[in-house]
């Protein structure tokens, strides 16, 4: 009997299934990158890589761009800026960092493996995560849901953005904190838990350093519900391997934007901006300034409740519908023995066993993590899509709820198993669950990948199209000419230098142009759903614009631009 308990303690067959899934789930993350072209379909994702190839190769994440001291910050791609001279990343640094870092062994174009890997892996971390908190059936199932989560399925295939990285790393970082807690190991075995922890953790915060508020709001309250459990040596530890993986963003933000507390999108403000003077008074600027640091987006109650009905429950109704069950069952059992207790006639039946401490602090702690990244991405209006009222598959609201969905899916299982005893037939009640999870994914993979706009299979093939016309451009024009390209940056950058937009004052514009052309040849892509009122005010100015090629039969022409 010891021998075989000894055997079962080692061997987990549920976790074994979850690692096989992991391997063919990585092949299938992996299938959208596979042989494509260092080309992306978005700005950020282009400057990622971009990026993380200069890291690999110069340890650098800025560079020179001479011909904008003549053009005034012209000459440059979206998803960058120019400070102090250099060409900079708009965005966080930490994926350009880590990806270039190990780039410099693997060879830059493995970057685009790096994520699918890490989206893999982190699933059997979920699963161990998972089967701490509530049981191994839960953890199972609810692993298995993730993998094919269209949200996750979607960013882990698009591997240079930031958030499907951000959230794997939370997910390990969060399993070796709770096992660290939780573990009966010596004391060395607890502080190397604690110290693999805070790495993770600080690598998740220097890929998404605008996510530190909830991330910190979850560890204190973590924190708070497991006081007993924690001991000073062990939150030194883990704050010194987060800080210690931290601290190159401290020094590449100096370097790049002259200050260590500039993070991404903007410079944080100073301790000095948001602390009180010595009389305690505080200004109304002040509390500006400490509103803009906590929500920098505002409160906007109205649009925050369209986007969570629309990318919260009508983007997956079954998703939303089943969460929401298994949350009301939860919130049931956590409040009927109270409501018993003073009122007996309500329920005449012997009230559920109390809901286990770990089950009910991560339940208060996806709740309380739901609502703040509602209130801070919800208020937001993202101007990526022109019609607001149509949910779209490559929305920003599913990158930045990723953590809402993810940390979800253990109450769309209570729903499920809510599902199935509605059927007082076991075998029915386990084909209706089968069916509704066969439906979800069924879904799930038409949508992810046969999405019209932004399925990965168009989405590949379009890809694909724009490298062809990348060739042909890059056939006729100079190595050093530069292309005024609109949107269509990501076509053309970085073998050609890009102009996304032109001065609007005419004086302005024409003067950079007359630079420009003194010193290198200027072409204009023509793209036939934008229209030709650029091309028009420019030749209207006195200058021409000769087609060298067509780029395709929808009427995409090249022009050279002269005087």
């Amino acid at each position: 009997m010891q021998m075989q308990s000894l055997t079962n303690t080692r061997v987990d067959k549920k976790l074994l299934i979850i690692v096989g899934f992991c391997i063919v789930f990585f092949f299938i993350y992996l299938w959208f990158s596979y042989r494509m072209p260092s080309r992306f379909a978005s700005p950020d994702e282009t400057a990622n890589y971009f990026f993380g190839g200069l890291f690999a190769q110069h340890n650098s994440l800025r560079y020179h761009e001479p011909l904008n001291t003549l053009a005034g910050a012209l000459v440059i791609p979206r998803s960058m800026t120019l400070v102090n001279g250099y060409t900079v990343p708009v965005s966080f640094l930490g994926l350009p960092m880590l990806y270039g870092a190990i780039a410099k062994f693997t060879g830059i174009a493995s970057m685009t493996l790096f994520t699918p890997f890490m989206a893999a892996v982190s699933v059997v971390f979920f699963y161990l995560l998972l089967k701490q908190i509530f049981s191994k059936t839960i953890a199972f199932y609810s692993s298995l849901m993730l993998f094919i989560l269209p949200p996750f399925w979607y960013y882990a295939s698009r591997g240079m953005f930031h958030n499907s990285l951000f959230v794997s790393l939370i997910i390990v970082g969060l399993y070796f904190l709770l096992h660290g807690s939780h573990s009966k190991r010596s004391k060395g075995g607890s502080t190397l838990l604690y110290f693999l922890s805070g790495i993770f953790f600080g690598l998740a915060l220097a890929v998404r350093t605008s996510e530190a508020p909830w991330v910190v709001i979850m560890l204190l309250l973590m924190g708070i519900l497991h006081k007993a459990r924690i001991r000073l040596f062990h939150v030194l530890i883990f704050l010194g391997a987060s800080l210690l993986v931290f601290a190159p963003i401290f020094f590449y933000n100096h370097q790049l934007y002259g200050s260590w507390d500039s993070f991404g999108y903007a410079p944080l403000p100073s301790v000095s901006d948001i602390s009180v003077s010595v009389t305690n008074v505080v200004s109304h600027s002040d509390f500006e300034r400490l509103w803009q640091l906590i929500l920098p987006f505002g409160l906007n109650f109205h649009r925050m409740s369209v986007a969570a009905y629309q990318y919260l429950f009508l983007f997956s109704p079954i998703f939303s519908l089943l969460l929401i069950i298994g949350i009301l069952l939860l919130v049931r059992r956590v409040s009927l023995p109270f409501i018993v207790k003073f009122f007996p006639h309500v329920d005449s039946h012997p009230p559920a066993p109390p809901l286990p401490r770990p089950q009910v602090i991560y339940a208060l702690v996806f709740f309380v993590i739901s609502l703040w990244l509602i209130i801070y991405y919800g208020s937001y209006i993202f101007t990526e899509f022109s019609d607001q009222s149509v949910i779209v598959l490559g929305s920003s609201y599913l990158r930045y709820w990723l953590p809402i969905y993810i940390f979800g899916i253990p109450f769309f299982i209570f729903g499920l198993q809510k599902l199935a005893s509605f059927f007082k037939n076991g075998v029915l009640g386990r084909m209706v669950v089968v069916s509704v999870v066969a439906i979800f994914l069924l879904g799930a993979a038409m949508t992810v990948l046969f999405d019209a706009s932004y399925g990965l299979v168009p989405l590949k093939e379009n890809m694909k199209q724009n490298n062809n016309r990348e060739k042909i451009v890059e056939s006729r024009t100079e190595s050093a000419s530069v292309i005024i390209s609109g949107t269509a940056d990501k076509l053309f950058f970085p073998q050609r230098k890009v102009i996304v937009n032109l001065p609007s004052d005419i004086t302005t514009r024409d003067r950079f142009l007359d630079a420009l052309l003194r010193q290198t040849t200027v072409y204009f892509y023509f793209d036939p759903f934008v229209g030709n009122s650029a091309l028009d005010d420019i030749t209207s100015r006195g200058f021409s614009a000769s087609p060298v090629v067509s780029l395709s039969k929808n009427g995409e022409i090249l022009y050279r631009i002269g005087r």
